[in-house]
This record gives C-alpha cells, sequence and structure tokens, in this order.
C-alpha cells in the first residue's frame, strides 16, 4: 500500500508535505513494539508452564470474531465510520499487546520444557 497522507506533526516524516504509508510509520511502529516489548518483559517471572499454555491459546471468542471480522472487512473497504475506525484501532492496538505476550509465553514453553 503506498497511499499518501499529510505528515503528522511530531511524527516521523514531519515537516514533509507528505508522508509515505506505511514507510515513514515503520520504523516509529516497531519502535514502540519494541519499548513495548521490552517494559513486558519481567512478567515472564511470573509464569508458569500452564499459565503460558493459557496464554498461548487464547483467542477471541465466535461473538468478538465476528465483530473484528466485520471491522476488518470495512477497512479494507475504506468504509468504517469514525467510532468503528476507533474500534478497530483499539482492537488493533490490544491485539498487540496479546501477541507481545503470547511471543514472550511461547518463549517459556520452550525454554521450560523438558
Amino acid at each position: 500500500m503506498n497511499r499518501l497522507a499529510p505528515a503528522t506533526p511530531g511524527a516521523p516524516g514531519e515537516g514533509d508535505a507528505v508522508c509515505i504509508i506505511p514507510q515513514c510509520w515503520y520504523n516509529f511502529y516497531m519502535t514502540t513494539l519494541s519499548y513495548l516489548d521490552h517494559f513486558l518483559e519481567p512478567m515472564t517471572e511470573a509464569f508458569t508452564p500452564a499459565m503460558a499454555r493459557t496464554i498461548v491459546d487464547l483467542r477471541a471468542d465466535p461473538s468478538l470474531q465476528t465483530r473484528i471480522d466485520d471491522l476488518r472487512r470495512k477497512a479494507e473497504e475504506g468504509t468504517l465510520t469514525p467510532d468503528e475506525e476507533a474500534e478497530y484501532k483499539e482492537f488493533v492496538e490490544a491485539l498487540d499487546v496479546v501477541s507481545i505476550i503470547q511471543a514472550k509465553a511461547r518463549r517459556f514453553l520452550i525454554r521450560h520444557s523438558t
């Protein structure tokens, strides 16, 4: 996707007339995830094998998955309302956190498998 968007003040590409997405946001986004990954690292000290397996197996329930699928479809079509866009953004941000925690749980299980 090579959409053009106005540069956001204080964001990567600030001062540019336009910002190519996702190029200008990639480093900003990855740095944020890296900080989040680092911030959540102490959590792994509290893991037990059972807890790690539960985290790895965590999935959305059917009604939530249906809503996510609807929002994803509308996002791909460009038909999200402002409220739906905010809801979808919130879901994506939550998914980032859950994915990091699941990756940590997987690494824990690999390190503690015998």
